[in-house]
C-alpha cells in the first residue's frame, strides 16, 4: 500500500471552515480522516490494475492471464489430481520470467544457448548445454570446444556417465544443471589457523576448510568457467588464469592495510598506521597458485618462484600462507573476499532478506557498527535499556526498544556482556542486507559461563536477524525471585536468518569442536522460542521438577536443527525427563533424537532420529518423515521405511559443506519415473525437510516438458544434474 497523508481531504477546505472545526474539537477532521482512508484504498487498487498491465509488476494471478494473450501454454497437465495446489508451487508451474521472454525464445528456437536461458527462466539454475551425434560433440560454436569446458567443470568422470546414457545414433542435448548457488562473504576476517601439525591463513573466519567458488554473473553464450557456480579448482587456478577469478569485484581477493606490502628501498617508509586501516587489494602479481594440503610445520612444501611478499593459495582447501620469512608477513590484520557454495538462502549469509522491525517496536532507537565497534555499542545499548526500565525513571530517559543494525560482514571477537530486558523492552541485534558479520564469544574466565546470557522478563522481546554465532551459545534465564504464572505473556526469543555453529566451532576438516555444546538454553523460563530460516545447534530445556506454567513453545520453519552427532540429542530437558515444551516444527530437518513433552504440529520435515512425544492425544504430524521407534500423535502420509533414508549426500549430517542436509536421487533409471517418497512426499509435491520451498522434482519437471518445444529438430535432451 502506498503511503497517504490522511489530512490531504481535510487541507482542501477553506480557512475558516478549518477554524470552525478547531474550535469543536476536530470532529470535520476525524471525519475526513476516515473518508481520506477509503479513498486511498480505492487509489492503490486503481494504480495496481495499472500494474497488472505489465508482466513486470502484476500480481502472481495474474501472470497466466497475460501468458494467454501471447500463446504461452501452462503445463497442466503436470499437476496431480490427488495433489492441492499452493501460491509457491503455481509460482514454479507458471515461472514470470518464462512468460516475460517467451517472443524472444521462440524467435531462437533451435539453438542452444536459448535452452540455457530456458533452464534459468523456468528452474532459477545455471545450465550448460552441450549438442551430441552418436554420444560424441558436435563440431560448432557449442561444440567440442564447449564440451571441453564443460568437462572441466564437471569432472571427466561424471561427464562420461552421461555420455553413456545419450541414445546411440541421434542427435541429442546433453543440459547440465547447477543446483547450487554462490553465496559472497565480503571484508571477512581470515582465521589464523596454528595446530600441530600446520600453520596458515583459512578464509573462513571459523577455520575450516571451505572451497572458493566462482563468483556467478547471468550471461549468454558458450560455458565459460569463469562464471559458473562451481567450485575453483587447482587446475582451473593458474598462473595464467588467477587474473580471472583473483582481484577486487572478481572470485576472491585478499586485502592488506596500505603499508604492506612495504614500498621499494629508495622509497621513504610508510609511518606507523592508526586504526581504522584502508584495506587495500592485494595485486595479482603477489598471489601465486598452489596445492597446500600436506601442509605440515616440519616438511613446509617449497615455493621456488615465491618471490619476497608474495601468498601461496590453494583455492580447493580456502587456505593461503606466506611462504618467506615471518617479518615479509603484514604487521595488521587482513581482509578477504570469497564466494561459497550452499544449496539455499538459510542461516546467515550475505543474501537478500527482507528487513523488518518489531511490531511493538516501530519507531526503536538504532544504533549501528562499525562506529564503535560491537561491543562498545551493545554496551551502550544496554545502558540504554537500563535507564528506561529502572524504577523511576523519567520520560525519555534511556529507551525502551532498540535496534542495534551491523553494516558489515567483520568478524567480532570478544566477551558479549549479559543483557536484562524487562516487561515490555525489546533488542534485535540485525546484519545490514548483504551483510553477514561473525559474533565470536571468546571465553572471559575459565570459572565463569561466557555464553550471550540473556535475562528475559515476561513480556519483552530479543531478536538476532542474519548474523553468524560462534564460541558459544545463547542462555536464556529468568529473572531473580521471579514467581511464575500462567496469566503471564512469555518473553520471546526470535532468531530469523541466523547461524549458530552448531558444536560453537569447527575443525580445520568441517567437524564441530564441541559435539555436545547446546545452541540455545533455556533455563527455567517462560519463553516462546521462534526459529526461522536459520541453522542451530541442540537446544537444552531445564525447568523446575513441578512447573507453574504452560510449556514453552518453540517453533521452528525453514531451519536446520542439528546435535553434530547422532548419539547427541537435538532437543532434550533435565536428566532423563524430557523437554518441557511445546513443539512446532514445520518444513526443517532435525539431525538428533528430540523428546518433547507436547507437538501441536510437524509437517513437511525429516526426523532423522527418533521423535518421542509423551502427550499424544492432541497434535497430528503430516507430509514426514518419521524414523522406527518413534511415538508421535496421529500421522497423516508419513514415511518411515528407513531404507527411504538412504538417499544422502555425503556431507549431509556436516555443517560447512556445500551439500549439508541436501537429499540426492541415486535410483536407477526405472526408479525415478515413480514418485520418491521423501524427494517428492512433501505437501504440493515438495521435498521434505528445510529444502521443500525449492520444489526440486517439480522444476526438473516443468524443463523437461518445456525443453521439447525449443529443441532442435529430431533431437532429444537429457538432463544431468551436476551433483
Amino acid at each position: 500500500m502506498r503511503p497517504h497523508n490522511p489530512d490531504y481531504l481535510y487541507e482542501l477546505l477553506p480557512q475558516h471552515i478549518r477554524a470552525r472545526d478547531v474550535e469543536h474539537g476536530y470532529p470535520l477532521r476525524a471525519l475526513l480522516q476516515v473518508i481520506a482512508e477509503q479513498v486511498g484504498v480505492v487509489e492503490d487498487n486503481m494504480a495496481q490494475l495499472y500494474d497488472n498491465w505489465f508482466i513486470e509488476t502484476c500480481e502472481d494471478w495474474v501472470v497466466p492471464y497475460l501468458g494467454e494473450l501471447i500463446g504461452y501454454q501452462p503445463l497442466e497437465t503436470i499437476d496431480d489430481p490427488g495433489i492441492s495446489r499452493s501460491p509457491a508451487r503455481d509460482r514454479i508451474l507458471i515461472p514470470r520470467r518464462e512468460v516475460a521472454n517467451t517472443i524472444r525464445y521462440r524467435a531462437r528456437k533451435g539453438t542452444l544457448s536459448v535452452l540455457e536461458a530456458l533452464t534459468m527462466d523456468v528452474t532459477g539454475w545455471v545450465a550448460a548445454a552441450v549438442e551430441f551425434f552418436n554420444k560424441a560433440p558436435i563440431d560448432g560454436t557449442y561444440g567440442k570446444k564447449n564440451a571441453d569446458r564443460v568437462r572441466r567443470a564437471v569432472g571427466n568422470a561424471f561427464f562420461q556417465a552421461a555420455r553413456a546414457e545419450l541414445p546411440a545414433g541421434k542427435t541429442a542435448v546433453g543440459l547440465f544443471v547447477w543446483r547450487r548457488h554462490s553465496y559472497p562473504v565480503t571484508r571477512s576476517t581470515p582465521n589464523y589457523v596454528e595446530t600441530e601439525q600446520a600453520e596458515y591463513f583459512a578464509f573462513s573466519p571459523l577455520g575450516n576448510h571451505t572451497p572458493l567458488y566462482t563468483r556467478y554473473e547471468r550471461r549468454e553464450g558458450p560455458a565459460d568457467l569463469s562464471y559458473l557456480p562451481i567450485p575453483i579448482t587447482r587446475e582451473m587456478f593458474t598462473e595464467e588464469t588467477k587474473e580471472i577469478y583473483y582481484g577486487d569485484g572478481r572470485s576472491f581477493c585478499i586485502y592488506a592495510a596500505e603499508d604492506w606490502p612495504p614500498p621499494p628501498s629508495d622509497e621513504a617508509e610508510p609511518g606507523e598506521l592508526q586504526p581504522p586501516y584502508r584495506w587495500r587489494p592485494i595485486r595479482p602479481e603477489y598471489i601465486i597458485p598452489g596445492d597446500l594440503h600436506a601442509l605440515r610445520k616440519d616438511n613446509r612444501p617449497s615455493f621456488p618462484q615465491a618471490k619476497n611478499y608474495q601468498i601461496v593459495v590453494d583455492p580447493e582447501l580456502g587456505r593461503f600462507i606466506f611462504p618467506g620469512r615471518p617479518r615479509q608477513r603484514p604487521r595488521h590484520e587482513l581482509r578477504v573476499s570469497y564466494w561459497t557454495g550452499f544449496c539455499a538462502a538459510v542461516g546467515g549469509g550475505e543474501y537478500q532478506r527482507p528487513l523488518t522491525r518489531h511490531p511493538d517496536a516501530p519507531d526503536a532507537t538504532t544504533l549501528r557498527t562499525p562506529c564503535a565497534g560491537l561491543m562498545r555499542t551493545l554496551e551502550k545499548a544496554i545502558g540504554l535499556l537500563k535507564k528506561a526500565g529502572r524504577k523511576g525513571a523519567a520520560q525519555g530517559e534511556g529507551a525502551n526498544h532498540v535496534l542495534l543494525e551491523i553494516t558489515d560482514s567483520e568478524l567480532y571477537l570478544g566477551w558479549l556482556p549479559g543483557v536484562v530486558l524487562k516487561r515490555g523492552q525489546t533488542l534485535q541485534i540485525r546484519a545490514a542486507d548483504h551483510c553477514r558479520p561473525v559474533i565470536w564469544i571468546a571465553e572471559r574466565s575459565t570459572s565463569l559461563p561466557d555464553s550471550l546470557r540473556l535475562l528475559a522478563y515476561p513480556g519483552s522481546c530479543f531478536i538476532l536477524d542474519g548474523v553468524l554465532l560462534a564460541g558459544r551459545g545463547l542462555h536464556v534465564d529468568e529473572p531473580e525471585s521471579q514467581v511464575p504464572v500462567k496469566e503471564q505473556e512469555p518473553a520471546r526469543v526470535i532468531i530469523r536468518h541466523s547461524t549458530l555453529v552448531p558444536g560453537w566451532l569447527l575443525k580445520p576438516e568441517t567437524r564441530p569442536v564441541k559435539s555436545e555444546g547446546a545452541s540455545i538454553e533455556l533455563n527455567n523460563v517462560m519463553t516462546r522460542l521462534l526459529i526461522q530460516r536459520s541453522i542451530v545447534g541442540s537446544i537444552s530445556v531445564a525447568q523446575e521438577d513441578e512447573p507453574l506454567v504452560d510449556p514453552s513453545a518453540i517453533v521452528i520453519e525453514d531451519s536446520i536443527l542439528d546435535s553434530t552427532a547422532r548419539q547427541e540429542p537435538a532437543l532434550y530437558g533435565e536428566a532423563v525427563q524430557p523437554a518441557y515444551v511445546s513443539l512446532t516444527v514445520c518444513r526443517s530437518t532435525v539431525l538428533g533424537e528430540v523428546e518433547v513433552r507436547e507437538l501441536p504440529l510437524a509437517e513437511n520435515s525429516i526426523f532423522r532420529d527418533p521423535l518421542k512425544v509423551h502427550n499424544r492425544q492432541g497434535g497430528i504430524v503430516r507430509y514426514c518423515y518419521v524414523p522406527a521407534g518413534s511415538s508421535t500423535p496421529r500421522r497423516f502420509k508419513c514415511a518411515d521405511k528407513p531404507d527411504w533414508l538412504t538417499f544422502l549426500s555425503p556431507d549431509y549430517d556436516h555443517y560447512g559443506t556445500a551439500d549439508y542436509c541436501r537429499l540426492v536421487d541415486d535410483r536407477d533409471e526405472n526408479q525415478k519415473g515413480q514418485p520418491h517418497p521423501i524427494l517428492q512426499g512433501g505437501e504440493f509435491g515438495g521435498e521434505m525437510g528445510v529444502y521443500y520451498h525449492l520444489f526440486d522434482p517439480l522444476r526438473i519437471a516443468i524443463l523437461r516438458r518445456r525443453l521439447d518445444e525449443y529443441l532442435p529438430v529430431d533431437a532429444q535432451a537429457e538432463i544431468f544434474p551436476v551433483p
